[in-house]
């Protein structure tokens, strides 16, 4: 009895001796086409995440926020707070020397996603960044080591806020000023003050430092 099993090399040499056109998909093509659809899921669960994640922190007072802020103790779950801490609060975010080329996805995406958009994962990128319940106050940024600067006065007089970014070779700053008093921790890198102007207190200030890579340093 005659063997009829063929690989598929055989088979597909069978047809191309009939002259027919058949349509070879390799292995690799396969994969990318499921890399992508699933890269298309994670995306839609990952809004999804991000809508229910702030519907739920929005049932929290403003008291039990900031204790859940002050309680974060590294840089991923203290940045999952920045967006909301935007809806709530003051938060101002100078660079001091540089950000670093080497900040983490996760960082840039939520800074983007909480108003930073201007900021960027490029080396000596001076920045201000400022937010107040949502409303963009300041959002700039220079390049080659210029300085950014903001100045900002009530018409009371009783609010004043300075922010300054500098590079390494420009000032080395990251400094910001409430009435007066120095408030970040100006380290080289992200330096991030969140304000509650109602009450006119500090709620949280931090710096993180994405220069060197796998080397992050977040500190209050």
């Amino acid at each position: 009895m005659e063997n009829t099993n063929l690989s598929e090399t055989e088979i597909s040499n069978t047809n191309n001796d009939k002259g027919e056109d058949v349509e070879v998909i390799d292995e690799l093509s396969i994969l990318k086409v499921q890399y992508a659809e699933l890269q298309q899921r994670f995306n839609v669960i990952e809004q999804e995440f991000e809508v229910q994640k702030s519907l739920y922190l929005n049932t929290f007072s403003d008291s039990s926020f900031v204790s859940m802020v002050k309680s974060a103790n590294n840089y991923k779950s203290w940045f999952g707070f920045l967006p909301e801490a935007c809806k709530r609060f003051l938060v101002v975010l100078t660079v001091k020397d540089t950000a670093g080329n080497n900040m983490p996805d996760f960082v840039y995406k939520t800074l983007v996603k909480s108003g930073f958009t201007n900021i960027r994962k490029e080396l000596w990128n001076t920045y201000v960044g400022i937010i107040y319940q949502n409303s963009v106050w300041c959002n700039d940024r220079h390049t080659n080591e210029e300085k950014t600067s903001y100045l900002y006065e009530s018409l009371d007089g009783k609010f004043k806020l300075a922010a300054y970014s500098e590079a390494w070779n420009n000032g080395n700053k990251g400094d910001i000023l409430i009435n007066g008093r120095q408030f970040a921790v100006n380290i080289r890198g992200l330096n991030v003050v969140v304000y509650d102007l109602k009450d006119n207190k500090l709620v949280d200030s931090i710096g993180f430092d994405s220069h060197e890579m796998e080397n992050f340093i977040f500190k209050r």
